[in-house]
């Protein structure tokens, strides 16, 4: 017997393969370690290191957008919507004054002291030498007479505010046609097939004096509709306060 014999330690065959798998495995691991990592993965780290930054600012508009989005579809709409056409360009604070003064006439709209949501959609017929409006250019009235055009193949809504210049525009005057239905007799006030402000108890004259003599109001029953029925019959009722309240 070898002289260290006694200190040898005897493994049997299933230990020594025990040790040598696991010696295989670790083995596999580390070599695994020193491997490159995945394509796939290499891409994504070289993305995010040089696109961070606009990829958070792309997630961020997206998500504002959403949000917009969102709040836009489930918005309440007006309860009115009225196409108003003048010669001359009006300002955006005049239309929100005008809206505003014809909205505290319906303050319990709804009931339960919730009033009436009003809009205009202002549409300038041409440019107007009238140094105390503004003008539009030819080409935005352009637009804007295209833009008119539109809403009244549309047919979604009746109501309209013009001076008489836009009248005459709508209509082929002396003859039989008429593009708004004749509200004489049906409207205190009207007449013929106008409303004129003046006859209603709207007081638009510390806000558009110079046309506060001379606008009226219309309804076009042209793309009424049993689907449409109850929101023509609204802007008549409308009409009608307005003419009651005078």
């Amino acid at each position: 017997m070898p002289k260290n014999d006694k200190y040898t330690v005897y493994k049997t065959e299933d230990q020594l393969k025990a040790e040598a798998a696991e010696r295989k495995r670790v083995e596999n691991l580390l070599a695994a370690r020193r491997k490159p990592p995945p394509k796939a993965a290499k891409k994504a780290e070289n993305y995010w290191y040089h696109y961070k930054w606009a990829t958070i600012a792309g997630v961020f508009i997206a998500v504002v957008l959403v949000m917009f989005i969102r709040d836009v579809a489930f918005r309440p709409g007006p309860d009115i919507t009225i196409i108003m056409v003048t010669t001359r360009f009006i300002p955006i604070e005049y239309i929100e004054d005008i809206t505003l003064e014809m909205e505290s006439r319906f303050p319990d709209y709804h009931g339960e002291g919730k009033g009436i949501k009003i809009a205009i959609d202002s549409i300038p017929l041409s440019s107007a030498a009238d140094d105390d409006i503004g003008m539009v250019e030819i080409d935005m009235a352009y637009n804007f007479q295209m833009k008119l055009m539109a809403l009244i193949a549309a047919g979604a809504d009746p109501l309209f505010i013009l001076d008489p210049p836009a009248y005459m525009f709508l209509n082929d005057v002396g003859s039989d046609f008429s593009l708004f239905k004749p509200l004489e007799g049906i409207i205190p006030g009207a007449e013929a097939d106008a409303l004129p402000v003046s006859a209603t108890a709207l007081d638009f004259d510390p806000v558009v004096p110079y046309l506060a003599r001379e606008l009226s109001f219309y309804y076009r029953e042209l793309g009424y509709s049993e689907r449409k029925a109850p929101y023509f019959e609204a802007c008549m009722d409308f009409l009608a306060e307005l003419a009651d309240g005078a």
